[in-house]
């Protein structure tokens, strides 16, 4: 898959069928996410629960803000949030775009709760807890 993914639109007068693609997509065992203009994609719970798991199994890095995360880190988490998913063809780059916005809100709020806490989630190792506190 390139990176950042690009809308890989359907060949011309071939239309989408919705129904085959969510069964292909349960058969695979993941989500079929069709874009949803302003909302990004359809079922919205599912992708954003999904961004929390991402975070909270894969943050292995100092990123304090989603804005200062790496390219090799953001494409990391998105090819680990993309597991579980199957992607409307053609709204590939769109549905990307939404969960960049998604992730980096989502991210400051999970930061938010934990400098409030002023203790580390389970999840978060000892030294980048204590980096995170100097921030």
């Amino acid at each position: 898959m390139p990176w950042p993914p690009v809308n890989n639109p359907l060949p011309e007068g071939e239309e989408e069928d919705i129904a085959m693609e969510e069964e292909l997509a349960q058969q695979a065992g993941c989500i079929y996410l069709r874009y949803d203009g302003g909302n990004g994609w359809n079922k919205v719970r599912k992708g954003s629960t999904k961004i929390t798991w991402v975070f909270m199994n894969y943050y292995k890095w100092f990123v304090p803000q989603f804005s200062m995360a790496p390219d090799h880190t953001i494409h990391f988490w998105w090819d680990r949030w993309r597991a579980f998913f199957r992607l409307q063809r053609g709204y590939e780059y769109a549905i990307y775009q939404s969960w960049q916005m998604r992730s980096a809100k989502r991210l400051r709020e999970i930061m938010h709760d934990i400098h409030n806490m002023g203790a580390p989630h389970g999840w978060i190792r000892d030294d980048l807890w204590k980096r995170l506190e100097e921030f």
